[in-house]
């Protein structure tokens, strides 16, 4: 089952409903879950004290640099995946975007 989210169909809330509705949904003890992104990536100061170089990593949607848009961080995208696995499922992330190395 696969779920394709292709240019403009690809914002920022499109990415996060998909993991909702998509992943999430399926995540169970047993279930292999695969993210994969391809498109820019970008970093952002962070909010985070504790953030070694001070600098958030962040997937770029459709809609990110769009007025009121906002990329997906790294750490939002960090607490899904951990959701998933906490359901029990197994979770594989392909990142093809610059600053990925934090996915």
């Amino acid at each position: 089952q696969v779920r394709s989210l292709l240019d403009a169909e690809a914002t920022r809330a499109a990415i996060v409903q998909a993991w909702h509705e998509h992943l999430l949904a399926a995540a169970a003890p047993g279930v292999q879950l695969f993210f994969h992104f391809s498109g820019h990536g970008s970093q952002t100061p962070s909010l985070d004290p504790d953030e070694p170089d001070g600098l958030d990593e962040s997937l770029l949607a459709y809609d990110s640099r769009l007025p009121g848009g906002s990329d997906l961080l790294d750490k939002e995208l960090g607490y899904l995946i951990r959701q998933a696995e906490g359901r029990g499922a197994q979770v594989s992330v392909l990142l093809a975007c610059c600053h990925s190395g934090s996915g």
